[in-house]
């Protein structure tokens, strides 16, 4: 008996290790987007759905609505259903100027159409420069973000232009990439391991990260975290 149940704990443990430590965690909730500890959930309001902060346990409702998050998980950055962009300051979201797309740690996605999808801006602390390219997802780091465009084809930056990267993407984030395979869940999920993509097990429609956990949404709007 005693030695039995030996055995069964050791196995929920393993199981356990198995379904967190070394793979996706399913956190409760719904989404349509994702970052680094936000969602977009999926219920409607003014600006698009609600958003929520992951607290450590569980989701809290944060003001305004959007459409798409990027960013830190100190510094997110939304787009509302109208394009206009917006910056959690600590308190609450400061209305930046400019119109987008998508968003990222201080890069947009425009709604200037252009070869590629829409132009792409970094924010220099008052305003927006004009970056080479276009893209239709942005994610990443300020210093380092990744680009995929309206073939499927993936960029980071270098620091002074956009490196093709090899693969091919719907989604992008800091070194973490949706690819274009069909999975159950949505498509393939991929990390960038230097030198190619290494491919994690699960399926998914939205990807974020910004240097820390990369999160996802799949395509029943189930929320994880690796």
């Amino acid at each position: 008996m005693f030695k039995l149940i030996k055995i069964n704990i050791a196995l929920a443990i393993l199981l356990f290790m198995s379904s967190s430590a070394f793979g996706w965690v399913q956190t409760p909730g719904a989404a349509r987007d994702v970052t680094d500890g936000w969602v977009i959930g999926t219920g409607t309001v003014s600006g698009g759905y609600k958003i929520y902060r992951w607290n450590g346990a569980g989701w809290s409702q944060m003001p305004g609505g959007a459409v798409r998050i990027g960013g830190t998980y100190n510094t997110p950055w939304v787009v509302n259903n109208l394009n206009q962009i917006y910056r959690w300051n600590g308190s609450g979201w400061q209305s930046i100027p400019g119109a987008a797309k998508d968003v990222a740690d201080g890069w947009v996605l425009g709604t200037d159409t252009t070869g590629g999808g829409y132009g792409i801006y970094r924010w220099n602390g008052t305003s927006w420069n004009h970056m080479p390219g276009g893209a239709v997802r942005i994610g990443g780091t300020y210093s380092t973000p990744w680009v995929v465009n309206n073939l499927n084809q993936i960029y980071r930056w270098n620091g002074s232009g956009w490196q093709l990267m090899p693969g091919a993407g719907k989604d992008i984030a800091d070194g973490w990439v949706i690819g274009t395979g069909a999975e159950s869940g949505g498509y393939g999920i991929y990390r960038w391991n230097g030198t190619g993509w290494t491919k994690i097990p699960g399926g998914a429609t939205s990807i974020g990260t910004a240097g820390g956990t990369p999160w996802i949404v799949n395509s029943t709007k189930k929320i994880y975290r690796y």
